[in-house]
């Protein structure tokens, strides 16, 4: 009588082999899903934290815009600001203007501007700081291209104001250099992917835009 319950109660090998692998697919499926929650709050973290770049990037260009003097040139995807009459000469110094752009390939919305350091000699910062009529920075590519120059190797510093970003558009509501009101859109995300889009917009507060004829030619 034991024997019989000793038999009735082992398990075959048949019957082991099937709980193993039970137990195996149970395991993959598991681990699946660990894999597949794991990845979603992945990106769920990524878009979460490019949202918050985009955020503190609109914050900074509005912070910008409204203490610019003039926005001298405005494309779909970037801008020109002219940040002020620094050193009160009435003209317009390459120092004095911030270009903001997308760079497509780093996913960036950048600033560019010039800066020149305060052990600069008086000559060579006479020399290098020279001054621009609104013609010739009237678009990215003219102050891109400034910048680009061999004197200003080493002078030219890049912020970068929010990260993956695939798109950057700027508006206003007159075309520059009487632009006074700039409309913002930065979209985050990855292409294909989830993307948020952060709506701003920001008034030049102490324009020039009554004085845009002091700064057409090279008589300023």
């Amino acid at each position: 009588m034991s024997r019989r319950s000793e038999s009735t109660a082992a398990f075959t090998l048949m019957e082991l082999m099937l709980a193993l692998s039970i137990t195996s697919v149970i395991g993959l499926t598991v681990g699946s899903v660990a894999v597949a929650l794991s990845h979603a709050q992945s990106h769920t973290d990524q878009l979460s934290e490019s949202v918050q770049s985009g955020r503190g990037g609109l914050l900074a260009i509005e912070s910008h815009v409204r203490k610019a003097k003039l926005v001298t040139a405005v494309e779909t995807n970037g801008l020109v600001l002219w940040l002020g009459d620094a050193n009160a000469d009435g003209k317009i110094n390459v120092d004095e203007l911030a270009m903001i752009s997308h760079d497509g390939d780093s996913r960036e919305v950048r600033l560019s501007k010039l800066s020149f350091p305060k052990t600069l000699s008086p000559t060579m910062l006479e020399m290098l700081n020279v001054s621009r009529t609104l013609s010739a920075v009237d678009t990215i590519s003219d102050v891109s291209s400034e910048l680009d120059r061999g004197i200003y190797v080493g002078y030219v510093a890049v912020s970068p104001l929010a990260i993956n970003v695939a798109r950057f558009e700027v508006v206003t509501d007159a075309a520059p250099p009487l632009s006074r009101l700039v409309g913002l859109r930065i979209t985050v995300g990855t292409e294909g992917g989830r993307q948020v889009s952060l709506v701003s917009s920001a008034r030049l507060r102490d324009d020039e835009t009554a004085n845009v004829s002091l700064y057409t030619d090279g008589s300023n």
